[in-house]
């Protein structure tokens, strides 16, 4: 490889890991978010106030927490991958 074509790769796996990242804080307000106007409107809609909207809550903070648990066991993984030195003693 050339200096330019690695300077490149860098570049593309830098944008990725940006791009990987940066869906982490999205993901987590956008299903908190969620969680929160489902509830709301169940609790609306039944007359249940505040309970469906606190269960709902915590499924959308849940649902995040795992998102970003399965992002990053993946970006562990492809660490891995790429350096087999890297890898703790199995």
């Amino acid at each position: 490889m050339t200096s330019k074509d690695e300077q490149g790769a860098d570049k593309r796996l830098m944008a990725r890991g940006v791009g990987m990242y940066g869906t982490i804080g999205l993901e987590m307000v956008l299903s908190t978010l969620l969680g929160y106007w489902v509830g709301e409107w169940l609790d609306e809609r039944l007359a249940t106030a505040p309970w469906f909207t606190i269960l709902f809550l915590i499924v959308g903070v849940a649902a995040g927490l795992k998102r970003l648990v399965v992002v990053v066991q993946r970006a562990l993984r492809e660490e891995l991958d790429d350096d087999p030195e890297a890898r703790p003693g199995l």
